[in-house]
């Protein structure tokens, strides 16, 4: 890519964008999508679990605006209705996950833009730099220091695993939702999502 001019703190630098912004913004629109088809997934399990109109279950449990609200409304529900199940492990994991990976895309949704390096190790000219996400508890020391700022901020190959994650954790959901309804004796059809056809969107294998 051509080197290009950007400003920090009223100083030009020149440098090379090694990733284009067009692939930071679509990393970051895909994490977004990607998490909203988890809460879409967990409100089907909820009203799943319900066990009851499962149209009302939804708008109920989307009436309640905060996520984590959300999944110990659902949890509660499952330690109740999984309680002689099988399935009720399962639930354990993924409850876990879910608390872990709500954090996670937290940090990346409410943060800053930014590049890194920060300010480009001091080079006036000719310098690399990526386009990354600073969630808002990172400080200016930690971004002075090469090896937190890596592991505090989000580039597009980060955004790129995490949305991945995000698709594996929404299809696991759907499993879990699909092995309750046969064990409910209720149809496979979830609502109006097709479980079986989103089951056969392809997810990259993912690190433990």
């Amino acid at each position: 890519m051509a080197n290009e001019t950007i400003v920090v703190d009223h100083v030009e630098l020149k440098g090379k964008l090694l990733i284009s912004d067009n692939e930071f913004y679509e990393a970051l629109g895909r994490l977004i999508v990607s998490w909203q088809q988890v809460e879409i997934a967990l409100a089907d399990l909820f009203a799943t679990l319900m066990q009851s109109d499962e149209f009302l279950s939804v708008k109920a449990h989307y009436s309640v605006m905060n996520f984590n609200t959300r999944l110990d409304m659902t949890d509660r529900v499952a330690e109740l209705a999984l309680h002689e199940s099988d399935l009720k492990d399962d639930w354990g994991e993924l409850h876990k996950r879910l608390k872990r990976y709500a954090k996670k895309r937290n940090n990346m949704v409410h943060a800053d833009i930014g590049f890194n390096p920060l300010h480009a190790l001091n080079a006036t000219e000719n310098f690399k730099y990526e386009l990354v996400l600073i969630p808002f508890y990172v400080t200016f020391d930690m971004l002075s220091d090469k090896n937190k700022r890596t592991g505090n901020t989000f580039n597009t190959a980060k955004l790129r695993e995490w949305a991945s994650r995000f698709d594996q954790l929404w299809m696991d959901i759907y499993k879990l939702n699909v092995e309750l309804r046969k064990e409910l004796d209720l149809p496979e059809e979830i609502l109006g999502s097709s479980w079986s056809q989103r089951a056969q969107l392809p997810v990259p294998e993912q690190k433990s």
